[in-house]
């Protein structure tokens, strides 16, 4: 069963990524969790993820440091770790810093 803290980021990163893409039937977020970090996986349409990477990643860690932000707020100090990932193959796209 998923922690409290997991649904509140699944929602929160589904709802920010939903304003920044086009096909938004193709968000897709995983997350895993253990007793040492949260890890979110991005699935985006391909044409879609510049979007939301941003250039030089700008978007991408700003969704990481706001989900951080949330965990934080939520009492729960593990690392965030956000990556947007490939839809084929679940390879990162963007792993610039994962960790917070």
């Amino acid at each position: 069963m998923a922690s409290v803290l997991v649904e509140i980021l699944e929602d929160f990163v589904h709802m920010i990524v939903e304003q920044l893409v086009v096909v938004q039937e193709e968000i897709e977020v995983k997350i895993e969790e253990d007793e040492e970090a949260v890890k979110i996986f991005l699935h985006v349409s391909p044409g879609d993820i510049g979007k939301v990477i941003g250039k030089k990643g700008v978007i991408a860690q700003s969704i990481r440091v706001l989900t951080r932000a949330i965990a934080f707020k939520n009492e729960d100090r593990r690392s965030v770790f956000f990556d947007v990932v490939d839809n084929d193959n679940d390879a990162p796209l963007w792993n610039k810093g994962l960790r917070s």
